[in-house]
C-alpha cells in the first residue's frame, strides 16, 4: 500500500496504473496477478471493495459493520480488547464496542471521543447510567483494554493502568446484540481491532491489569 499526498491543491481526480520497464533486449518472463486495487482518501482506509460489473468501473458501498447476535440477554461482561486507534478523528465518536437490544435505547459501548479519551457508555431508555473516562490514546497508537460489567460491578484497566470502577451502575436490559467496530446506525472505530476476547467469568482488578498490560 502507498499513500500520497497531492501538492497541488486544484487536484479533483486520481487514478492508478502499473508501469513496467526493462532494459532493451532484454528478455523477461513474468506473470502479473491484479486483484480489485482501490484508491480511499485518507485517513479512513476500509478492506476489499469487490469490484462492479460493466462501466465505470467504480463502486461505492454501505459502511462495513460486524454483528453477533447473542442467544441470551447479557446480564454480565468480562473482555479483553486490542487494537490501534484510526489515523484521525472526525466530527462523531469512534464506537470500539457495543452490546445492544438492537436500538440506541439500551446499550453498553466503549467510545473514543472526539478529544480522543476512551470511557465506558451505558443507557437505559436513552437515558445514560454510566459514563467512566479511563484513558487517552492518540491517533494511529496501539492500545489494550481489559474490564468487567455487572450490576453495581464495573471497572475497566487501560493499557496495564490502575482500575477504574463504579459500584452504582444497572444493567441495560436486553441486550442481545454485540457490535464491533460500530454503534446501531454510525460511529465507524475506523482503526484496528486485533484481539476481542470474552471471558466466562468476571475477571478480578489484578487480571484486569494484567491483561490490558498487552499492549
Amino acid at each position: 500500500s502507498e499513500t500520497y499526498t497531492c501538492a497541488n491543491a486544484s487536484v479533483a481526480y486520481l487514478t492508478q496504473r502499473l508501469v513496467l520497464s526493462a532494459p532493451a533486449g532484454a528478455t523477461v518472463d513474468f506473470t502479473l496477478r491484479i486483484g480489485a486495487p482501490k484508491i480511499e482518501k485518507y485517513p479512513f482506509a476500509t478492506s476489499l471493495v469487490l469490484p462492479p460489473v460493466g462501466s465505470p468501473a467504480q463502486a461505492t458501498r454501505a459502511a462495513e459493520r460486524f454483528i453477533t447476535p447473542r442467544f441470551s440477554p447479557v446480564t454480565t461482561l468480562s473482555k479483553m480488547l486490542r487494537g490501534r486507534t484510526a489515523p484521525g478523528i472526525g466530527t462523531i465518536s469512534q464506537n470500539l464496542f457495543q452490546v445492544d437490544d438492537g436500538t440506541s435505547n439500551n446499550r453498553f459501548s466503549i467510545l473514543r471521543n472526539l478529544d480522543r479519551s476512551l470511557s465506558l457508555r451505558a443507557y437505559i431508555a436513552n437515558s445514560s447510567v454510566l459514563n467512566i473516562n479511563f484513558g487517552v490514546v492518540a491517533d494511529n497508537t496501539d492500545f489494550a483494554l481489559a474490564f468487567r460489567a455487572a450490576a453495581n460491578d464495573v471497572a475497566v484497566s487501560f493499557n496495564g493502568g490502575a482500575v477504574v470502577t463504579d459500584t452504582s451502575f444497572a444493567m441495560p436490559p436486553g441486550l442481545i446484540y454485540e457490535r464491533l467496530g460500530h454503534a446501531v446506525t454510525s460511529n465507524e472505530w475506523f482503526g484496528t481491532i486485533r484481539d476481542n476476547h470474552e471471558f466466562p467469568t468476571l475477571l478480578s482488578n489484578t487480571k484486569l491489569q494484567a491483561l490490558s498490560a498487552q499492549v
